[in-house]
């Protein structure tokens, strides 16, 4: 039932722009509510036939249009409930995708000789970019948090700007490999290994 859908519905959203793929994942993520506004339209229709030989012929109407009804409500309660979690899925992926890019990003717009090191900051530890200016990027208080500021200024992690929700982010720095950890809002971890220029000039 649901491949079918999916064939079905494959062709309508591709010439809209979305990829059969994206369709695929999103038709499956809702397979369960699918089943159910199916399995209420179902009952609808027994209880309308029903209705033809079992109700009396003045309150049958009534029996339909309830039947009718209580359907609509089905589809809208499971309608507003699917795409609440679609909307949560999308947030928790965009947060996951930008979290590490932006980390990534600040890297590379800073990987020249002596601009890239990790310190302590505070209570946690910090990404920090530049000499005389830097940029702190750090994990604090359920954010990923930058904070750029003169090098002699005296400044706390709560001092920082808040860009991305998040549950962690650390750094590891060995020779000229920088590790990313970074876990999303949602408790989804994940890693990102970068590979800086910056360490090798140090070094030649």
């Amino acid at each position: 039932m649901i491949d079918f859908i999916i064939n079905l519905l494959t062709p309508v959203f591709v010439k809209m722009g979305a990829s059969a793929a994206d369709v695929g994942n999103y038709i499956r993520s809702v397979s369960g509510y699918i089943y159910a506004i199916l399995a209420a339209l179902l009952v609808m229709v027994i209880v309308m036939v029903a209705a033809q030989f079992v109700v009396k012929k003045g309150t049958r109407h009534v029996v339909r249009w309830t039947a009718g009804l209580a359907w609509i409500l089905v589809v809208l309660l499971c309608g507003a409930d699917a795409y609440n979690r679609l909307t949560q899925r999308d947030q928790a992926a965009y947060e996951h995708r930008t979290g590490l890019q932006y980390v990534a990003a600040r890297v590379r717009q800073a990987d020249a000789a002596g601009e890239i090191r990790v310190e302590p900051f505070g209570e946690t530890s910090a990404l920090v970019l530049g000499q005389e200016y830097l940029t702190r990027v750090y994990y604090y208080d359920g954010y990923i948090m930058e904070l750029y500021a003169d090098a002699s200024a005296e400044l706390e992690p709560q001092d920082g700007e808040k860009i991305l929700p998040a549950s962690d982010l650390s750094f590891t720095l060995s020779d000229d490999l920088l590790n990313i950890s970074f876990t999303d809002s949602q408790g989804s971890a994940d890693t990102l290994l970068l590979n800086l220029r910056s360490q090798k000039e140090a070094e030649q």
